[in-house]
């Protein structure tokens, strides 16, 4: 194959790549949640709402510029195949059967993804896109007003994701949000009745006890049902807990993973209502003393 064909090729690697990109971003823009995000993207010093908006911008903007301006894309899109390959790696690495790329209804090995990624990499790089002279499509004013529209786009179809309560009952509204975020490691030092579990249960949280360990379990989750059991196992009763469920559409008797857990005066039970996803890795537990946030943890036992 010769250079000049090579060259030509490269709006067509370029696009390539962009369609697929497309389908993962609209995917997490009409079903997705942060949950299905990498775990290794929790932990970074922004909110994991805010970033999973933020991505779902900048790759459909990638997608425009790939389709408007080829030869501007490029490099931009390879530089997002090759951080794609890096959080698949450590996805890999971890044993994950799912890299969450196109939400949680779609299983795809991180193996898969990160060979279909690779090969539309290579592909960009054969046809040698730093000699591409391809031309532009469109006016110039339509590539800056398309980038700011797929921009705000997530923010405003998604909307607003956080805890609202209806005025007129004081309870958490589920059906108002499709996915919210819980984040007890960012309680830390703060008064119960200062954080958004707070918000979670506005008629019960006066009532609950201010000292304590507070638990968030799933019905299908293996990891709580361990953690439970063990503390089922263990507790004396000397200090009061608080199990907190958070309920999903598809619990039933047959997939119930949680079998046993503490129970007794000391242990109160409370249940978030299914509809939105709640985006925490569970089991998650905080503790409280005199009302106050002293320590927090998420996916316990989950890296053991």
């Amino acid at each position: 194959m010769s250079a000049e064909t090579r060259t030509d090729l490269t709006p067509l690697a370029v696009r390539a790549a962009a369609l697929w990109l497309a389908a993962g971003a609209l995917f997490k823009l009409f079903a997705g949640t942060p949950a299905d995000l990498p775990p290794v993207l929790h932990d970074l010093p922004i909110s994991i709402d805010l970033f999973f908006k933020l991505a779902i911008g900048i790759e459909l903007s990638l997608v425009g510029l790939a389709f408007l301006r080829p030869k501007l894309a490029w490099l931009p899109m390879i530089a997002m195949f090759l951080v794609f390959d890096a959080i698949l790696a450590m996805v890999l690495s971890s044993g994950a059967e799912s890299c969450g790329c196109f939400g949680s209804s779609i299983t795809i090995p991180p193996a898969v993804m990160m060979g279909i990624d690779s090969v539309l990499l290579i592909a960009i790089l054969l046809t040698k896109p730093w000699s591409s002279e391809a031309k532009g499509m469109g006016p110039a004013l339509l590539l800056p007003a398309f980038l700011a529209g797929v921009i705000v786009l997530p923010f405003l179809y998604i909307g607003d994701t956080t805890i609202q309560v209806d005025e007129e009952t004081g309870t958490f509204k589920p059906e108002s949000v499709r996915y919210i975020v819980i984040e007890p490691t960012s309680w830390k030092d703060q008064l119960v009745y200062d954080t958004e579990f707070a918000s979670l249960f506005p008629t019960e949280i006066e009532m609950l006890p201010t000292d304590g360990r507070y638990i968030f379990w799933r019905w299908t989750c293996d990891h709580c049902a361990t953690h439970l059991q063990e503390l089922a196992d263990t507790d004396d009763g000397s200090a009061p807990i608080v199990l907190v469920r958070l309920t999903e559409d598809q619990d039933n008797d047959e997939n119930r993973a949680v079998l046993a857990m503490p129970a007794g005066g000391h242990v109160t039970e409370l249940a978030l209502p299914a509809g939105p996803q709640y985006v925490i890795e569970t089991p998650a537990d905080f503790v409280l003393e005199g009302g106050v946030v002293v320590s927090a943890r998420e996916g316990i036992g989950a890296g053991e």
